[in-house]
């Protein structure tokens, strides 16, 4: 296992640097998802109904 970096390492500007990648990754993650993503399709009901009313 690696040795775990000093504590110098996390100087405030890595902790900033580190935030903002995070932060733009999860941004950047949600707007691909909400451009694509597939919108419930009101059509499909009239299909679905049937099967609720199927006899047990």
């Amino acid at each position: 296992m690696p040795p775990l970096p000093s504590q110098a390492t996390w100087s405030p500007d890595v902790i900033a640097t580190v935030v903002y990648r995070v932060t733009m990754v999860l941004v950047s993650l949600t707007y691909i998802w909400r451009k694509y993503r597939q919108p419930l399709r009101t059509d499909d009901c009239k299909y679905c109904k049937p099967l609720y009313n199927v006899p047990y």
